[in-house]
């Protein structure tokens, strides 16, 4: 509409002479911006609609990328107690092979106590055998 208006009010008056018309109509611009405004009415409402959701669509936005960094600071902090759970679970570890081994030499040791004493209560024996001949032989 308005390019052709426009072209109306600007050829000259001869018909197909191109030049621009030194005169342009008053009514010509009150007609555009009579247009101009009835568009912008019909239209204002539906950009502050357009601008609405916008908004809530960056608001929605911005919630999402508060979770997805709560998310992220969960999963961190689930990582470094993994971790640190591992860590320990892999000194207990470390701790029970060594009571392992402490009760292992604690066996031995136990049981080269128990050949010791076998054969000390052995070497009793032999010396109180050896007194009893020693006294039955009147020596």
């Amino acid at each position: 509409m308005f390019p052709e208006l426009f072209s109306r009010a600007l050829v000259g008056s001869s018909g197909g002479d191109s030049c621009l018309s030194p005169v342009v109509p008053k009514t010509f611009w009150q007609q555009h911006v009579e247009a101009l405004s009835q568009l912008l009415a019909l239209h204002e409402e539906e950009v502050w609609a357009v601008r609405g959701d916008y908004d809530m669509i960056w608001q929605k936005h911005d919630e999402v990328r508060r979770n997805l960094d709560m998310a992220w600071w969960k999963l961190e902090k689930t990582m470094q107690m993994i971790v640190e759970g591992s860590l320990e679970v892999q000194g207990l570890w470390e701790c029970l092979e060594q009571l392992e081994a402490q009760a292992e030499q604690q066996a031995e040791v136990q049981q080269g106590a128990a050949e010791v004493e076998g054969a000390w209560a052995e070497v009793e024996r032999q010396c109180e055998e050896w007194l009893a001949n020693k006294v039955a032989l009147g020596h």
